[in-house]
């Protein structure tokens, strides 16, 4: 019976056949065929958001990619061994701070004899794989577009899939340097002076760095910092200046005293990506001349009248000698 099936879908593709040819018009350039075949493509990712990866990392989707076509699909080498249809596969809109590749840019769809009269569809994937380079910026958005082409096969017409799309972002990577010119600061009464605290930005997004300072300790001296903050490039350096005014006083003035000091820094407009917190000090110390000890008048009349008696004896005793 299946024989017998095979011999009459067989003949009767045949016939259609013999009947296509015959209702050829002329002229040539003219020509209407009774049967042909139409195709359409469609590709789709089974993810489209791939979320945030961190720079170094990869991740794979896979694009499902439907070909359908109408009956009376003739593939060419029909009835013979027919030619699967070419799909070519293509990705655009590759930012340079990410690769990616397929591991088939070029899919065959098979057409059985026997779709002949009813058409067919067929199912065939690709894996993409996207890897985020080493010196990618930070929270950059890409938008990578995946693309597919069948080409015309015998009676049956090509067909373009309408791109599809998946989104990634890069990730915030965090780090920064801190340096001070000087870690402690001498000053006299009423004396001013500074001490610079540079910021390096490690990471790969601009930052805004703030430093706060625990005032709770400070004694006989002021802090004067025009700005807490600063916007700093990725690899580049920043300073924050603090000055300090030491009170004026006519004691004996003897104070030290260590500001804790922490820096603080976010990636520019995104307040909520945040790097570790820094920590750091500065010792201030406040101090006095010292005074000349004072000396009681008396003393000094007593040392004064002991010099002279002193040089008197001596004169008494050089001349008794002579």
């Amino acid at each position: 019976m299946k024989r017998m099936s095979r011999l009459l879908v067989g003949a009767g593709i045949l016939l259609v056949l013999i009947a296509n040819l015959s209702v050829i018009t002329v002229p040539t350039s003219a020509r209407i065929y009774l049967l042909h075949s139409t195709s359409t493509l469609a590709i789709a990712p089974e993810k489209s958001d791939l979320g945030i990866l961190a720079p170094g990392e990869s991740t794979t989707v896979t694009l499902n990619i439907n070909y359908q076509y109408t009956k009376f699909a003739k593939p060419k080498g029909f009835l013979l061994s027919g030619t699967p249809t070419r799909i070519n596969v293509t990705v655009e809109n590759v930012p340079s701070w990410c690769t990616v590749e397929l591991d088939k840019k070029v899919l065959y769809a098979s057409i059985p004899v026997s779709s002949f009269f009813k058409g067919g569809n067929v199912t065939l994937s690709v894996k993409a794989t996207i890897t985020v380079l080493e010196n990618a910026p930070g929270y950059e958005k890409a938008n990578i577009k995946f693309s597919a082409m069948a080409e015309d096969n015998g009676n049956i017409k090509g067909s373009t899939a309408e791109p599809c799309t998946v989104t990634l972002k890069s990730d915030f990577v965090s780090g920064i340097d801190v340096e001070m010119d000087r870690y402690w600061l001498y000053l006299k009464p009423g004396e001013s002076g500074d001490v610079s605290i540079n910021i390096t930005n490690r990471g790969n997004m601009p930052i805004v760095a703030k430093l706060t300072i625990n005032t709770s300790a400070i004694d006989k001296f002021s802090l004067i910092m025009p700005s807490n903050q600063v916007e700093i490039p990725v690899n580049e350096t920043r300073s924050i200046k603090i000055g300090i005014k030491a009170e004026d006083s006519n004691e004996y003035v003897n104070n030290q005293t260590i500001l804790p000091i922490a820096i603080t820094y976010h990636a520019k407009g995104y307040t909520d990506l945040t790097g570790t917190v820094e920590d750091t000090s500065l010792t201030v110390l406040v101090k006095s001349a010292k005074k000349p000890i004072p000396i009681d008048p008396f003393i000094i009349v007593a040392i004064v009248a002991i010099v002279i008696v002193a040089i008197v004896a001596m004169a008494v005793y050089i001349k008794r000698r002579r």
